[in-house]
Formats: C-alpha cells, structure tokens, sequence
C-alpha cells in the first residue's frame, strides 16, 4: 500500500529496442518426390525451418539465408543435404 510518503516508481519513457526475426522454411524432398513435413506442437503441419542465427550465418561465404537453410535442413534429416536450390 502507498502511503504518500514515497515518490512514485520512475517509468522507462525510452521506446522498445527493434527486434526483427528472419528464418527460413526448408522444403525436403525424398527420391519419390516425397515432402518432409513436422508436427508443430499445436498439431499443425510444417515445413522444416527455423530462424537465420546471426552467431552461426554471420561467416563468408554463401549468403546467411543459404547457411541457415542448410542448417535447419540438416538437422531435422540427421544427414547433409546433397543439393540445395534456395528460392526468394
């Protein structure tokens, strides 16, 4: 309870810092022609994906969508994937 007798709290008046999250969505593909997709755990489909890392795609090289993309793909499949088309 407040008595009067404390000054109020002071109020962060500074705006909120930016976030901005890029990821990337990975359509896998077996030699059926088969897609890989996942359960999201509200019991939707989806692709395999997830967002561009800065601390893992910041390397030269190929752009950080491509390493991001290759990333999440290998890790869902347990195996590196042969040939990657990346499409914008």
């Amino acid at each position: 309870m407040n008595d009067g007798s404390s000054s109020p709290a002071t109020r962060n008046t500074r705006p909120p810092l930016a976030q901005a999250a890029f990821g990337v969505g990975v359509i896998v593909r077996d030699g059926e022609g088969r897609i890989l997709l996942g359960r999201h755990r509200d019991g939707t489909w989806e692709l395999p994906g997830g967002k561009i890392d800065p601390t893992h795609e910041s390397s030269p090289g190929s752009p950080p969508a491509d390493r991001a993309a290759r990333r999440h793909g290998s890790v869902i499949t347990g195996t590196d994937l042969q040939r990657l088309i990346i499409c914008l």
